[in-house]
């Protein structure tokens, strides 16, 4: 009969529990980082508060904006797309972006400062890729997103007690009750919302490998025909070349709209639909805004200029209509009303990230994804009380949990005071609270330092930001992103002061 060694028993038993806490901590980092990463736009603005701001930019002055940058550009130097941003309620800033750089525009078609957002770039990249290379990092965070949709099915397929316990919670219960009815509570409530968060999370870094595989199933390996159905083949030019009509696109587009849309323009003035179509002297479409201008293919006969149209009361990211280079309509690419595939393959990141709706739309999506944070903590510590004992696993999950707080909070402090490098200082944050937490032995203890020094940094964060861009001007978004870092700060502490003054059995929810 075969049998397994004590010491082969407890190296497995080991290894099981490092490779649960792996999965549950990258689960945690991806749901916590998704949340704060919903205001991503807002970190933008607030990284650079002192950027001139304004509603509408002129057909005229992209123009500029256009023809400024692209003589810039070497001759000679190939280059695919120019792409320029037009301002909109939510991100009231134009900048245009071309080899990897971008600058904001002026009103009047100049060129600013470069656009720079480290710490909301190192956010994002966090939450979709981890910091890892990207072919790795993003397919396996996309497989994170398929094992929360297993979990979720699978845990409303083992909880018989669904309906009876909906609205069970007891908090004021042992640590042990507490944590499950956390844990089940919040799986139930928010089921909805974290199904179509792994849904959407799964599509970002798989949807290549499918269309690997459908390439050869139903394209004899064809690619770029299978790409061509489900994003639209681009059209085929042959045009000298030429610098393109930008200006004359976005002039003719409110002609096209109104065909597209089929709503009449009205002529007296006082007509609703006249707010639908284009001033003379702007690109304000009111409900059908462009909101992007790309011209593709530059430099080559087969250039064409891309206009991304926001469609009211839906969920795809844009409408592209494109034009020659004379600005004059070629085709849109079916987004709003072709096949239903591709409406909604473009409709996934604003599902995902909660931008096709108001600011109520973004707060109930950053309340959710804390919750779905708690949900995959809470998972873990019903695991570790289970194993009725203590050992190093213990004091490692509380570090990351309540770490990776501070380390946010620090890497956000350290990138925008003194322009270090946020990755770096984040994950010696995360290392330096496990090493601490191990060495410490004390739960309770470690809890109450981490959740004390994440206040005090950002209060230290928000006091350093108003004394160094108070001079230049600061935009009533970034008090608002430093009202909800002096919120957090309040928020923890007030948790970490609660768990600590907790009877010595007692441990906090999460």
């Amino acid at each position: 009969m075969l049998t397994i060694s004590p010491r082969i028993s407890r190296q497995s038993l080991a290894g099981h529990g490092w490779l649960g806490l792996l999965s549950g901590a990258l689960m945690y980092i991806i749901c916590l980082s998704g949340a704060v990463a919903v205001f991503y736009p807002e970190f933008e603005r607030w990284e650079q508060p002192s950027v001139v701001e304004y509603s509408q930019l002129a057909p005229d002055a992209l123009q500029r904006a256009y023809e400024q940058r692209l003589s810039q550009i070497p001759k000679g130097e190939s280059i695919h797309d120019i792409t320029m941003v037009l301002p909109t309620d939510a991100y009231p800033r134009g900048y245009i972006s071309a080899q990897q750089q971008s600058h904001f525009i002026q009103q009047d078609g100049s060129l600013d400062i470069q656009k720079l957002h480290p710490w909301k770039d190192f956010l994002v990249n966090l939450h979709i890729e981890l910091h890892l290379p990207p072919s790795i990092g993003l397919v396996l965070v996309s497989l994170f997103g398929v094992l929360l949709c297993g979990l979720v099915v699978s845990g409303f397929m083992a909880h018989r007690r669904i309906f009876k316990d909906a609205f069970k919670l007891r908090i004021r219960a042992q640590n042990q009750h507490k944590q499950r009815d956390l844990h089940n509570r919040l799986s139930v409530w928010a089921a909805p919302f974290h199904l179509m968060i792994g849904i959407t999370g799964a599509y970002f870094g798989l949807a290549m490998i499918f269309a690997y595989v459908f390439s050869f199933a139903f394209y004899e390996g064809d690619s770029k025909a299978l790409m061509a159905d489900v994003f639209s083949s681009e059209p085929v030019l042959s045009q000298p070349i030429q610098t393109a009509n930008v200006a004359k696109a976005l002039t003719n587009l409110a002609s096209v709209l109104q065909q597209n849309i089929n709503k009449p323009v009205s002529n007296d003035g006082n007509n609703d639909t006249d707010k639908q179509l284009a001033s003379s002297d702007g690109v304000d479409l009111s409900d059908y805004a462009p909101f992007y201008v790309t011209i593709e293919d530059v430099g080559t006969p087969q250039q064409y200029i891309i206009i991304g149209v926001r469609y009211p009361d839906r969920l795809i990211y844009a409408e592209q209509y494109r034009f020659d280079n004379n600005g004059e309509y070629i085709n849109k690419a079916g987004f709003s009303d072709g096949v239903a595939g591709r409406q909604g393959i473009f409709s996934v990141y604003r599902i995902h990230f909660g931008h096709f709706g108001n600011l109520g739309v973004q707060i109930a999506y950053v309340l959710l994804g804390i919750a779905l944070s708690i949900v995959s903590v809470t998972g873990v510590n019903i695991w570790l009380e289970k194993r009725q004992g203590r050992d190093f696993i213990n004091d490692a999950w509380v570090a990351i949990v309540w770490g990776m707080p501070l380390a946010l909070a620090v890497s956000a402090f350290m990138q925008i005071m003194f322009a270090f490098s946020a990755i770096a200082i984040f994950w010696g944050v995360v290392l330096l609270s496990i090493g601490w937490s191990l060495y410490v032995k004390n739960e309770s203890d470690c809890r109450y330092g981490l959740t004390s020094l994440t206040g005090f940094t950002l209060v230290a964060l928000i006091v350093s930001y108003y004394v160094r861009f108070s001079a230049s001007g600061i935009t009533i978004t970034a008090h608002w992103i430093n009202g909800a870092w002096l919120f957090t700060a309040v928020a923890i502490c007030y948790f970490g002061y609660k768990n600590r003054i907790a009877s010595p059995n007692e441990t906090a929810p999460i």
